[in-house]
């Protein structure tokens, strides 16, 4: 458990800006050559924003975190690795199934001890209006991404929209994660992810729908 310390200091502000600088970097550029580059920033923003989010709490359980941190780029450097490259959508589906069950055991730990994330009202005896919609929001959007993972897994419908669909519904779900925790990078990373991936999964499908409606017309 973390309590909050009272206030954003200078460093949590700086590191607060570095990293959503980042995410606003890793979104620029296009085509196949500039993917490790942002890769890469998304990466470092994700570390900056970690970094800061552990510096303006007190920890208790930090070197379980880190542990845990350490052993989840371990996993992610192997799959990358090992996966051979036409199982990589099903392995991206899979793993915006376990964000998505990530998002909904945080919303069910919060449910089940308000108290200690600040998360009740004046009176202390429940849910402020605010927290309530956006923990159900969180755990729907997490609950989403679950059953589309399984869906789509079980279908063996590895395709890019299925994906970005998914992270657009693990985006939404961070994002109101981080309104309830007060983390402004991942509010933005979550609000970039959601609407980022929307509107790409909206454009490849119409695409795809141009794509099959120009093969109609031109006939067998």
């Amino acid at each position: 458990m973390m309590d909050a310390v009272s206030g954003i200091g200078p460093a949590v502000g700086i590191g607060w800006a570095f990293a959503i600088l980042l995410f606003l970097l890793s979104l620029c550029g296009g085509g196949k050559a500039d993917i490790r580059r942002r890769a890469g920033l998304a990466l470092a923003g994700v570390i900056a924003a970690a970094g800061a989010a552990l510096y303006s709490h007190d920890v208790i359980n930090l070197p379980a975190i880190c542990g845990l941190l350490i052993l989840g780029a371990a996993a992610g450097w192997l799959i990358g690795r090992v996966v051979p490259p036409a199982l990589l959508p099903l392995v991206l589906i899979g793993l915006m199934g376990l964000a998505g069950s990530g998002s909904v055991c945080a919303a069910l730990a919060m449910w089940r001890n308000p108290h200690a994330f600040g998360l009740l009202d004046a009176s202390g005896a429940a849910l402020t209006g605010g927290a309530a919609l956006l923990l159900t929001l969180q755990s729907g959007f997490g609950s989403m991404a679950v059953v589309g993972a399984v869906s789509a897994g079980w279908a063996r419908r590895g395709s890019g929209a299925v994906s970005l669909m998914l992270a657009s519904l693990v985006g939404w779900s961070a994002a109101a994660s981080g309104f309830l925790l007060g983390n402004l990078p991942l509010v933005v990373a979550g609000g970039l992810a959601g609407s980022t991936g929307l509107v790409m999964a909206l454009r490849l499908c119409r695409a795809v729908n141009r794509k099959r409606l120009a093969d109609a017309r031109r006939g067998p």
